[in-house]
């Protein structure tokens, strides 16, 4: 039997200077746990007894423990910390957000300074993990080679049957161990399911190992990755708002919005709409961010990541849109009697109409990033509030780690990756596409006439 002292006293050893102990951190008592139990099956009391106590703890997690660190770390970010941990109530508690999914990282308010260093931590936290885990599967990052990789299959394969066995009903002895040493009342069914993520996440780095693959080379993604690629995409529309959008109005008549934390973008340049009937919509509501995220996922639809990295962007000045047989036969003015379609005309026309919608709203969004960040005052108010380079990092996070595996919705912000390179290139192909611009919205209205 394992009790609640011992997996402290493990917590302790295994990751010292985290305060495992106070805090209730799920990962670092399951890890403990299971650190006790391989130590216990392999052992002998006489053998036990030859090692030191942190060296009993560490032996079989020895080269998986920098990844359980930076798992557990990735918690601990997400729970933040008490004021007085000693004074957690062991009492019933209605609501219990879970740290493991991040669903505790408290959100960016944006009226509130400071308020984003929450999910900022998060995200290091799960980078680092997410990093650590990608170094695991590739063979020649390992120390000492073939024979040290074959120890970090056996380790984690040990540690994936544990988990297997921690969530059954013959583990329950260990799950209650571990919610009585939890600072407070936590009911120990939850650390089954924390034990079932975790688990995923093993397989496919030993499944990755196994293979000589990197993480995703089936299609699959870490739930780590998964968290990042979210967490991500929150802290770029965070920086978005802080940019150009004014300062949320306060929900109450007594309470005060810090403008501090705001650029005065929203002073100097004011959207309008063309048609006066749109309303209930980003450009009606004057929020600018959200016109320059859809602008960002209209560009990169079109061109994708290649927008950045190539040198020259090809676009074919004699392209002619909506000119296929189909479209020509069954609408326009060219168009039979009586008209007749097969399935194949009607996915061919559909085709054209996406394709010709696809180039207006990529050159249409060009046109609105080049005008936004060549505003007179854009530059000097997003420098003043901090700049970029924060927008750039998590962009580049997206490609660092091939997050659209994680999160395709947010794939997009890749392009956001190096704002100065984003804003010459929409300017070279506005400049290509504007002439284009007139005779392809033609094409499209023929289709209906």
């Amino acid at each position: 039997d394992i009790s609640a002292s011992e997996i402290s006293t493990c917590m302790s050893n295994l990751f010292p200077g985290k305060d495992t102990v106070l805090q209730p951190c799920v990962s670092a008592r399951i890890f403990a746990c299971y650190s006790l139990a391989a130590e216990k099956t392999a052992d002998s009391p006489a053998k036990a007894r030859t090692r030191t106590r942190r060296n009993r703890s560490c032996r079989h997690v020895q080269l998986l423990l920098p990844l359980l660190n930076y798992i557990v770390q990735t918690e601990l970010s997400s729970i933040g910390t008490y004021d007085d941990p000693k004074s957690a109530s062991k009492t019933k508690k209605r609501v219990q957000f879970c740290s493991v999914d991040g669903s505790s990282t408290r959100p960016p308010v944006d009226s509130v300074a400071g308020s984003n260093i929450p999910l900022e931590e998060s995200i290091r936290a799960l980078h680092d993990a997410v990093r650590e885990a990608r170094g695991l599967c590739n063979p020649q990052n390992i120390k000492n080679g073939k024979e040290d990789t074959h120890d970090v299959q056996r380790q984690l394969k040990s540690l994936i049957c544990f988990l297997q066995d921690f969530e059954k009903p013959s583990g329950t002895h260990l799950m209650e161990a571990c919610a009585m040493s939890m600072p407070h009342y936590w009911p120990s069914q939850r650390f089954a399911n924390v034990a079932r993520i975790y688990r995923a996440d093993f397989a496919c780095i030993l499944t990755a190992l196994v293979e000589y693959q990197q993480i995703g080379f089936d299609g699959n993604s870490l739930i780590l990755e998964q968290r990042l690629a979210d967490c991500v995409g929150r802290s770029i529309r965070y920086y978005l708002r802080k940019f150009f959008n004014p300062p949320p109005l306060p929900l109450t008549t007594d309470e005060e919005v810090d403008t501090s934390v705001r650029s005065h973008i929203h002073e100097c340049l004011v959207l309008t709409v063309a048609d006066d009937t749109v309303r209930d919509t980003a450009a009606a509501d004057g929020s600018v961010s959200s016109v320059f995220s859809a602008a960002v996922r209209h560009i990169y639809n079109y061109f994708g990541v290649e927008l950045l990295s190539s040198d020259e962007i090809s676009i074919d000045t004699q392209i002619a849109f909506c000119r296929s047989r189909a479209s020509a036969r069954g609408l326009g003015p060219e168009k039979s009697h009586p008209i007749t379609l097969s399935e194949a005309d009607e996915q061919e026309i559909l085709s054209d109409i996406h394709d010709t919608q696809a180039f207006i709203a990529a050159a249409r969004s060009c046109k609105f990033l080049m005008d936004l960040l060549q505003w007179p005052g854009v530059k000097e108010e997003v420098q003043r509030v901090g700049g970029w380079s924060n927008v750039e990092h998590f962009g580049g996070m997206i490609q660092e780690f091939d997050l659209k595996r994680a999160c395709e919705d947010d794939t997009y912000f890749v392009l956001l990756k190096d704002i100065e390179i984003l804003k010459q290139k929409v300017i070279h192909c506005w400049t290509a596409m504007e002439p284009l611009l007139a005779g392809c919205e033609v094409s499209l209205a023929e289709l209906w006439s």
